[in-house]
């Protein structure tokens, strides 16, 4: 069972930390149904970069480290959604 809890969480980690990447990088959510609601990509996927992290590295780190973690990606995730859009001059 330990097996399957490192594969399970490795891979979580690495399709959060993909689609973060994507989302700094682009400028744009990379899941579609997602991408109208969020209206600072770059903010998201910071977010979901940290959350990537946490569950990454959730044996590694102390519970305390991990979960402060988890909760700073998620409350950058969900400001992103709130923030109203970028102005551009």
């Amino acid at each position: 069972m330990p097996t399957l809890y490192l594969v399970i969480t490795a891979l979580m980690a690495l399709g959060l930390a993909t689609m973060g990447l994507s989302a700094v990088a682009r400028d744009r959510v990379p899941v579609t149904w997602m991408g109208r609601s969020v209206t600072r990509p770059r903010v998201w996927g910071a977010g979901v970069l940290l959350a990537a992290t946490a569950i990454g590295a959730i044996r590694f780190l102390p519970a305390e480290v991990d979960i402060a973690l988890l909760m700073a990606g998620i409350a950058l995730v969900g400001l992103a959604q709130f923030m109203g859009r970028p102005v551009h001059s």
